[in-house]
C-alpha cells in the first residue's frame, strides 16, 4: 500500500511493508551495502613483486622507457622527439609503503621538469613515484597534477604451440 504525504515544501512517498517484510528488506539492504563497501574497499595488497616490468611515459618532447627488474635494478632510456641522441641510465629501485605506496629510483635522471617540459640538462636525483593501481594496471605517477605517469606495459605472452597427435 502506498501513501502520498505532502508538506508545504516536501513531497514524499512512503511504502507500507508488513513487519516481517520490513525486516527482510532491511537485511537485504544492509547486505548489499556491505558487499559494495567490501568490493570498493582496499584493493589487493601491493608488494615489490608487482612492479618488475616495462613502463612508458610520453612527454611533449620525447618518451621514456623505464624497466624495473626483479633484482632491484632499473634501466632508463629517453628518446627525444627532436634529433638529439638517445640517453640511457641505470640504478637501483626500491618499493616502500609509509603513508602511501611509492617506488624510489636511486640516481635517476630527470628528463622532464615534471610539467611536460624538457629538463636541460637532465638532473640526477632520487625520484619518488607514487603508485596508482586500478585492477591489474599499475602507473607510477611523476606528477599527479599534470597527470604524468609511467604506464606499465602488458607482458608479451609467448605463442602457444600445439603439436599434432600421433596415432
Amino acid at each position: 500500500m502506498f501513501r502520498l504525504m505532502t508538506c508545504p515544501s516536501i513531497l514524499s512517498v512512503s511504502i507500507y511493508l508488513p513487519g516481517r517484510m520490513k525486516s527482510t528488506m532491511l537485511v537485504l539492504v544492509v547486505s548489499i551495502a556491505s558487499l559494495l563497501l567490501m568490493s570498493c574497499g582496499q584493493s589487493n595488497k601491493t608488494t615489490a613483486a608487482d612492479f618488475p616490468g616495462t613502463y612508458v611515459v610520453k612527454f611533449s618532447h620525447g618518451s621514456e622507457i623505464l624497466v624495473l627488474k626483479s633484482d632491484g635494478t632499473y634501466e632508463q632510456k629517453y628518446v627525444p622527439t627532436a634529433g638529439a641522441a638517445t640517453q640511457t641510465n641505470a640504478g637501483k629501485w626500491e618499493f616502500k609503503t609509509t603513508l602511501r605506496p611509492i617506488v624510489y629510483l636511486d640516481d635517476a635522471l630527470l628528463f622532464d621538469t615534471r610539467s611536460n617540459q624538457p629538463q636541460i640538462p637532465p638532473s640526477r636525483t632520487v625520484l619518488g613515484l607514487s603508485v596508482r593501481r586500478w585492477r591489474s594496471e599499475i602507473e607510477l605517477a611523476i606528477n599527479d597534477d599534470a597527470e604524468l605517469a609511467y604506464q606499465k606495459q602488458p607482458q608479451a605472452t609467448p605463442p602457444t604451440v600445439t603439436c599434432p597427435s600421433i596415432r
